[in-house]
């Protein structure tokens, strides 16, 4: 999947729209709008906006957060595709 049909998707996911997505990323609705058509790829210091956008819950997320009994460790979680 490339950055572009990533990004649509958790724009779609969080029901927003470009413009929302570009206030969230703090960038330029033009830059958000290249980035979807494939015109253009975020830098370096941006490829984290996608990660920005899938933090985000949506209603009915649930959110687990770890307890004593199961901490959560580092090499777990990066370890997910």
């Amino acid at each position: 999947m490339t950055f572009r049909t990533q990004l649509i998707a958790e724009r779609h996911r969080l029901d927003i729209t470009q413009t929302g997505a570009a206030k969230l990323l703090q960038v330029a609705l033009r830059t958000v709008a290249a980035w979807e058509t494939g015109s253009s790829v975020p830098f370096v210091t941006q490829v984290g906006a996608l990660a920005v956008l899938r933090a985000i819950p949506t209603p009915g997320d649930t959110v687990a957060t770890p307890s004593e009994d199961s901490p959560v460790k580092a090499t777990e979680t990066l370890a997910q595709p």
